[in-house]
């Protein structure tokens, strides 16, 4: 789950960095001053459920409460410019996105673990690479939210495979800005490379 965890995040934060941008572009500074305010009400809530100041020695509570803040803020922003740019299709995309976190697939029950004698460990790496690169278009074209759930848990058994066989050529294709569609082939080496 840790190398879906990071791809997760990583989409996340091109959701959020996207949105704050076509924010700058498009919503007014009034907007801007507004979201501040249950940006500011989500970080306090998430600080006392946290048990207030005992929020353990890195990061003081005060940092731990100012991240939240701040990291609500951005995301209101890139919701409010990515729905003033996009319209519905943003509203979809927070519900993939959301969908799709790691925490919600623990929830769903569809975090488990690549048992052996998986297909994954079947193939070889080049045939994984390219079932990664092609479940990206499945995911996209999925036509409903289980049959998306489904690609996302096929694609977390294929990380999590090129993270056995390789895990420190998958950290560096992760770390060179990898795209959820894109080919980490020329990262890996080792056994069933073609």
């Amino acid at each position: 789950m840790g190398i879906y965890k990071t791809l997760w995040r990583m989409s996340c934060l091109a959701f959020v960095g996207t949105g704050v941008l076509a924010a700058l572009l498009v919503v007014p500074a009034g907007i801007w001053l507004t979201l501040a305010v249950p940006a500011a009400i989500a970080g306090w809530a998430l600080y006392v459920a946290r048990g207030g100041m005992d929020v353990g020695p890195q990061p003081s509570p005060g940092q731990w409460a100012l991240r939240k803040v701040a990291s609500w803020y951005a995301v209101l922003i890139a919701v409010v410019g990515l729905t003033m740019i996009l319209h519905a299709a943003a509203v979809l995309l927070l519900a993939v996105m959301a969908a799709g976190s790691p925490r919600a697939l623990r929830w769903y029950g569809g975090s488990q673990p690549t048992m052996p004698g998986t297909h994954q460990q079947a193939l070889s790496t080049s045939d994984l690479c390219r079932e990664w690169m092609a479940t990206y278009g499945e995911l996209v074209n999925a036509p409903s939210s289980a049959a998306r759930l489904r690609i996302v848990m096929k694609r977390q058994r294929c990380l999590d495979e090129l993270e056995r066989r390789d895990p420190d050529g998958l950290q560096a294709w992760l770390a060179s800005a990898a795209s959820a569609g894109g080919d980490p082939r020329r990262y890996l080496t080792g056994p069933g490379r073609e």
